[in-house]
């Protein structure tokens, strides 16, 4: 994804995890909170203090739209249970935000 012109790459991962790379290095990564009330969609977002924040942003409203939605109207309590199938590549559980 370009944004800016500053070129991201977004990898989902198991469940609702989704790292954010640029330039090949880490710099964030975002996750759906997995119940929902009342038609709300929340996620959370860990990145690098120097990362263009409004870039960040627009890529986890981008992957909401694209990948999940949200086309349970009239619902009060919404479970999902995120991505169960492959990986293009495994969570990276050790990273840090700098």
């Amino acid at each position: 994804m370009n944004v800016e012109n500053e070129s991201y790459e977004i990898i989902g991962h198991k469940g609702h995890k989704v790292s954010i790379f640029k330039d090949g290095s880490q710099i964030a990564w975002f996750h759906k909170i997995s119940i929902s009330w009342f038609n709300g969609i929340n996620y959370t977002l860990t990145c690098n203090s120097d990362s263009n924040k409004k870039a960040l942003a627009l890529i986890v409203l981008c992957w909401n739209d694209f990948n999940e939605g949200n086309d349970s109207e009239d619902t009060t309590v919404t479970f999902d249970l995120g991505n169960i199938g492959p990986e293009a590549k495994k969570f990276d559980t050790k990273w840090k935000e700098k």
